[in-house]
């Protein structure tokens, strides 16, 4: 409470306090709990398997506040509906990696949103049905989505973008196929795309830089797949740092 010269003055005394923050009960343990949270001065790392078919049930039950570094390793052939990563914050990361000679195909779509931590999405394909939304793959108000080893197509029907970047969010493509879309990467609202050693095939747009920057690297072809590239208040850069 607030005393007349307007000075706070806690609710509890200095026995109080420091019989809160050692853990003695009533209500000790779980200030202790949050004390330790709040001063840790290390991230731990954690692996988890999880069924494919289980992968958004369990993604969903993360605590939004992430802290640790925690690896998925996907596990089992599936195909499911989509990929949804929301509202993360913390000190920790998030990586979903699909195990060696397993094939998750997600049917709908990819996206991140609102988050603060890192993500990665490693061995993924996703074909984006006509039941997703306007992007394949998207990172929308996101710190870092790394997108390593995954394939985006469309399916013979160019009619979705393929990966978006949009609302300051950072994106890094590492070895990553795109095809069949309309454009393959599209960059927007003072956001940034890496792309290294990607490929693009029958994409009716290559990039599209929006306010944007997308930057190439390694063997990414500057067309990305497709007929032309646009830019409107953006940039485009290629490998040897020029501008396209």
């Amino acid at each position: 409470m607030a005393n007349p010269k307007g000075y706070y003055t806690s609710r509890y005394s200095g026995e109080e306090i420091d019989r809160l923050l050692s853990g003695i009960p009533p209500g000790g343990a779980a200030d202790k709990s949050v004390q330790d949270i709040v001063e840790a001065t290390s991230v731990p790392s954690r692996t988890e398997e999880v069924a494919a078919a289980d992968l958004q049930g369990y993604i969903s039950k993360l605590p939004r506040l992430l802290t640790e570094h925690l690896t998925i390793s996907v596990i089992g052939t599936a195909k499911i509906g989509f990929v949804w990563i929301l509202n993360l914050y913390g000190p920790g990361s998030l990586t979903i990696r699909v195990v060696d000679g397993v094939e998750v195909t997600v049917q709908t779509q990819a996206k991140v949103e609102y988050c603060s931590v890192p993500i990665t999405l490693d061995g993924l394909k996703i074909i984006g049905d006509n039941s997703g939304g306007g992007n394949i793959l998207g990172a929308n108000y996101s710190s870092l989505l790394v997108v390593r080893n995954c394939v985006i197509d469309r399916e013979h029907d160019p009619s979705k973008v393929g990966v978006q970047a949009a609302n300051g969010s950072r994106m890094r493509l590492e070895q990553c196929q795109i095809t069949h879309c309309n454009p393959a990467i599209n960059c927007l609202s003072s956001s940034d795309v890496y792309a290294i050693n990607c490929t693009g095939e029958n994409n009716v747009r290559g990039i599209v830089a929006a306010a944007g920057s997308v930057m190439l690297g390694g063997t990414t072809p500057e067309l990305m797949g497709g007929i032309a590239n646009n830019k409107n208040g953006g940039l485009i850069v290629k490998v040897n740092g020029t501008l396209i």
